[in-house]
């Protein structure tokens, strides 16, 4: 009976996923763009001026101007330098554009959903979710349980 029990767990199987979370108010996190279009050199920033905000400016940035919203907070890090090009920037385009910093929630929360990522291709980091490769460890461990139960009887 104790073997039927395991089988079926075996069989049964299980699905996982990985998630990595992914709710960040960082500048340079693309997804905080309209569009996807990020700042280039001599561009102009513009934040959405009657929603609160608030952002981290983890990198350097080089832009001409920025057009703060009414209410909200920017956060500098120690490294990051105002009118120094970072490397997530892109070059200058032909002439200065005005990009639209839009992020999908004021304050990304753990426990919301929104803010977790399904990560395609797992790398073992801190903010990595149990999933799919811990699926197959615990078959090939269970496998082995069943063959140590084989052999004692």
């Amino acid at each position: 009976m104790r073997i039927l029990l395991i089988i079926s767990v075996i069989l049964q199987g299980t699905e996982a996923r990985t998630f990595v979370f992914g709710g960040s108010t960082r500048i340079s996190h693309l997804r905080n763009w309209l569009n996807k279009d990020y700042p280039c050199q001599g561009d102009r920033i513009i934040f959405e001026e009657n929603k609160k905000t608030v952002t981290f400016v983890d990198e350097s940035i080089q832009v001409t101007s920025m057009i703060l919203p009414q209410v909200g907070t920017i956060i500098f890090s120690d490294d990051s330098v105002l009118g120094e090009k970072s490397r997530w920037q892109c070059t200058h385009r032909k002439s200065p554009e005005n990009v639209f910093f839009q992020s999908d929630s004021e304050f990304a929360g753990f426990s919301d959903p929104s803010s977790w990522l399904l990560d395609d291709k797992p790398l073992l980091h801190m903010n990595m979710v149990p999933g799919a490769l811990l699926r197959k460890k615990l078959q090939i461990k269970i496998a082995k349980e069943i063959a140590t139960i084989f052999c004692r009887e």
